[in-house]
């Protein structure tokens, strides 16, 4: 575990990020990093972020979603998702599931899944868990949507 992870929510530049993120403002998030950044070094900026994303994928379900999508690109983001990526492939490969035929990489940091797949990943999985899998998971084109959201099929034939 990332040292970060632990860190107690009472200490103040966790504190900081936490609030930062729940006000959802880009330039406000941008300016506490770069303050913690200057005060704290680069490295200890980034563990204060990263926790600040595990405490809130507990909680904030949907928030940590949106720091994962608007942030993705840096390097806070990018280690929780490289993170989750090789979580999600070593628990298809636990499970059974075959690299190339039922996942494959889409990118650095996103799987495409069929949905046997996913649901096996999912099935178990805590709530912060599927926090970060779902933010690197993608359904295959060809998978199975639940039935409930899958639109009615439709004849290629008909017009």
């Amino acid at each position: 575990m990332h040292p970060a992870y632990s860190q107690n929510p009472s200490d103040p530049g966790l504190s900081l990020m936490i609030d930062a993120f729940e006000l959802q403002d880009k330039n406000i998030i941008e300016a506490c990093q770069n303050t913690l950044s200057a005060v704290m070094g680069s490295d200890q900026a980034i563990d204060i972020t990263i926790a600040a994303i595990f405490h809130l994928a507990d909680k904030q379900s949907n928030l940590c979603h949106w720091i994962l999508q608007e942030f993705q690109s840096q390097a806070a983001c990018e280690e929780v998702l490289r993170g989750a990526k090789d979580f999600a492939v070593t628990g298809l490969l636990q499970k059974g599931f075959q690299l190339g035929q039922d996942f494959s990489a889409l990118d650095s940091l996103h799987l495409v899944v069929n949905h046997s797949a996913k649901s096996a990943l999912l099935q178990q999985a805590s709530t912060a868990d599927k926090v970060f899998l779902d933010s690197v998971l993608t359904a295959s084109p060809g998978a199975q949507p639940d039935s409930e959201t899958a639109p009615p099929p439709t004849n290629p034939l008909e017009k």
